[in-house]
């Protein structure tokens, strides 16, 4: 039986605008949070990266339905 849903593969630019989009959207969220600053500042910058970079690889990995979750969540 084959899957309802295949996986498409990615081209270059689809897997580049949806990582640049999480990571903006991980680095913007971290920014807002009221957590981050209590730290030092390379804490801070650290945490803000790995955010993003989370994000990101979500938005390539899970793609409109990162963005349906997160539409929900706020």
């Amino acid at each position: 039986m084959s899957d309802p849903s295949p996986r498409r593969r990615l081209d270059r630019l689809q897997t580049i605008a949806r990582f640049s989009g999480g990571f903006l959207f991980g680095v913007i969220a971290a920014f807002f949070s009221p957590n981050i600053w209590g730290v030092s500042v390379l804490a801070s910058l650290l945490s803000i990266g790995l955010l993003g970079l989370c994000c990101g690889l979500l938005a390539v990995l899970f793609g409109d339905r990162f963005w349906s979750f997160l539409s929900r969540w706020f």
